[in-house]
């Protein structure tokens, strides 16, 4: 076994401490707000989607199945 990977109790305590720090230096008022305004993005693309959808019109219902299987496959 390598010598990369055998570590003492020591070593994974440090480690463990270490990535905490990590965890609580983290701005977690930032990080749901960036989450938040990411969501509201997601929605509104998936509004404008659906208002394309909504508006589309088709000469024939075979070329509407059509398109709407290769809109679902894609």
């Amino acid at each position: 076994m390598s010598d990369e990977y055998d570590l003492s109790k020591d070593e994974v305590q440090e480690d463990k401490v270490h990535f905490f720090d990590q965890i609580a230096a983290i701005s977690w008022a930032d990080l749901l707000e960036e989450a938040s305004i990411q969501s509201e993005r997601t929605c509104a693309v998936f509004r404008r989607q659906t208002r394309l959808l909504d508006t589309l019109t088709f000469a024939s219902q075979e070329y509407r199945e059509q398109v709407m299987s290769d809109l679902r496959n894609s």
